[in-house]
């Protein structure tokens, strides 16, 4: 679910916000937890699964380092947590590469007789970088005693699977975000500007970048014997500022 689409701008995010101004102030964090997940599921279904495993493995790892006695201790429990959390992330980058390349140097070592089997071909989870590295800051943070630790499993998940910057960034630290964890309060002038914002975005994604993609496209789709200079220039200006504006 893309924020330019009508499913995010005329279902999703009314619903979210009405939730959000109607519950009672106990039951906001839950809802936004719920509403996250969920926003997270609509596209990558069961791997929801990957983004709340890795934020228990990271919550666990970050309040061990906590409880440590002394600073060596305290270190090597954030390394180990730190190195555990990067699991998922390298699995799923680089398992297929890593297998491959193993394959070519069997083959190159004269084991070509040997039949083995396929490298694994794992789906990549939307997102998983921004949420592993907002799950590594925690433990980082933790580990290194700038900020206590969280009790709450529910609200650490609220922090890495918040959806308006769960699958496009940008990374945002644990440290910073912490207050306003256990605390938030409703403003409408800031909302005002919030909104105000958002609908600038939304009209440099849709009314901009979305038509700078139409000449872009159609111009490198060109074969090289039909692409002019002017128009090589013209294309690539125009996904220049289309990856900008996207951004």
């Amino acid at each position: 679910m893309v924020f330019s689409s009508p499913t995010f701008l005329y279902l999703f995010l009314p619903a979210v916000l009405l939730g959000y101004a109607v519950l009672p102030r106990a039951l906001r964090a839950t809802w936004l937890l719920v509403a996250s997940l969920a926003f997270y599921a609509f596209g990558e279904q069961s791997l929801v699964a990957v983004l709340v495993g890795s934020s228990l493995v990271g919550w666990l790892c970050g309040n061990w380092a906590a409880s440590a006695d002394d600073v060596r201790t305290r270190r090597l429990r954030t390394g180990l947590g730190a190195a555990l959390v990067l699991a998922p992330l390298l699995a799923f980058k680089y398992s297929t590469w890593a297998w491959d390349g193993w394959l070519s140097l069997a083959d190159g070592l004269g084991f070509d007789a040997l039949q083995w089997p396929l490298g694994p071909e794992l789906g990549l989870p939307i997102g998983v970088s921004f949420f592993t590295f907002q799950i590594l800051s925690y433990v980082a943070d933790v580990g290194a005693g700038r900020v206590p630790k969280e009790r709450s499993f529910s609200r650490f998940l609220l922090y890495v699977s918040l959806f308006p910057q769960l699958v496009a960034g940008p990374i945002v630290r644990y440290v910073d975000v912490r207050r306003d964890l256990l605390s938030r309060r409703f403003d409408v002038h800031e909302a005002s500007l919030g909104l105000t914002r958002f609908a600038v975005g939304l009209a440099k994604k849709v009314l901009v970048a979305d038509s700078l993609a139409v000449p872009a496209d159609r111009i490198f789709a060109l074969e090289a014997a039909d692409l002019t200079t002017g128009a090589a220039w013209f294309g690539l200006v125009c996904y220049t500022l289309q990856i900008y504006f996207d951004f």
